[in-house]
């Protein structure tokens, strides 16, 4: 696949409408489709890497993959942690010391979407991790699937998979939905809001001669549309409703997918290739980690000042340090497993 630059500025995207939706700012009351988008791109990230290595090796080391895997997302995650535990013995937080050794445990060991299923509460400084526990479950058990499926099939036969098993969590999901189970269940649980955005993207991650026929302009079209599609979802609040559960939800996973393929298909300069833009995209994984607790330690540090002023600034902070001190060296080591 090569390079893709305008995938800087979706992650760009998402991560800046999920910040706005959790400060409750201009308006995008569902700016966690931010999240969505997340779900699509790492499916098809993570199913293109396989294919890639497959195809270039005759074959993909798990042990390697793993590691890799490991090098990007831990270390950040260990920093994020201690620097919480941190700052609730300096600050006066109550958010933070909140219930805080069970709540790290539930985020380090991934599982943090099924402690919300099971306990039905959703809150404190690692309340947004679902999410990350979300796609590591998926990377755990996708890689296995996609790699048996790519020596026994081929990668027809991993397009197949992820579309048909995609196809049945969304029947699954509109079933459950207007069964009257519980649109919080419904979404974090692994198999159906997440598994269904995590599949269709490694559905697209596989569908090499679908991204082969698509020309530039029309990749440019579908850019537009997708961001756009993207940024009208973010202002309908309808976390748990009709529109996304009772929908499979089919509107974000089309604007999702039609970005990513927009991107793909065109990699000429466009407003996604934006250099402040990809910069915030390249750095949209500490952003993510970083925001929710900066809500609680910006305000003990200066309560005074605008909430978007000190919580923008604080997160910048936090991920300057972040990314020079744990994840610039902790990426250096990735390419003893390339």
């Amino acid at each position: 696949m090569g390079f893709v630059p305008g995938l800087d500025g979706i992650r760009a995207i998402a991560v800046i409408v999920v910040v706005a939706y959790h400060g409750n700012w201009f308006g995008l009351q569902g700016g966690f489709v931010g999240v969505d988008v997340f779900f699509t791109l790492s499916g098809f990230l993570i199913t293109r890497l396989l294919i890639d290595e497959h195809h270039r090796r005759g074959g993909v080391s798990m042990k390697n993959f793993y590691i890799r895997r490991g090098l990007r997302l831990l270390p950040a995650l260990f920093g994020l942690v201690a620097g919480v535990w941190l700052a609730a013995a300096l600050l006066d937080a109550p958010r933070l010391e909140d219930r805080l050794a069970p709540r790290s445990l539930w985020a380090l060991s991934y599982v943090a979407n099924w402690r919300d299923v099971v306990t039905g509460t959703h809150g404190g400084p690692f309340s947004h991790l679902w999410s990350l526990s979300v796609e590591e479950q998926f990377y755990v058990v996708w890689p296995v699937v996609a790699v048996v499926l790519l020596r026994r099939g081929g990668v027809s036969t991993v397009r197949r998979v992820a579309g048909v098993t995609a196809g049945a969590f969304a029947v699954l999901t509109v079933w459950r939905h207007w069964s009257g189970d519980s649109g919080f269940d419904i979404y974090f649980a692994t198999h159906s809001h997440g598994g269904i955005l995590l599949l269709l993207g490694a559905w697209l991650g596989a569908s090499v001669d679908v991204l082969a026929s698509i020309g530039q302009d029309l990749g440019r079209k579908l850019s537009m549309i997708g961001v756009a599609g993207i940024l009208l979802i973010s202002f309908i609040p309808d976390r748990f409703g009709d529109i996304h559960a009772g929908f499979a939800y089919i509107p974000i996973a089309s604007m999702s997918v039609a970005v990513v393929v927009g991107a793909v298909a065109d990699k000429r300069p466009s407003p996604l290739t934006w250099g402040p833009l990809r910069q915030i995209g390249k750095s949209s994984y500490a952003i993510y980690l970083w925001h929710i607790p900066m809500f609680a330690i910006s305000k003990a540090i200066v309560p005074g000042v605008d909430p978007r002023i000190r919580i923008t600034v604080g997160t910048a902070i936090a991920v300057a340090i972040s990314h020079w001190l744990i994840e610039r060296p902790a990426m250096a080591l990735k390419h003893r497993w390339a």
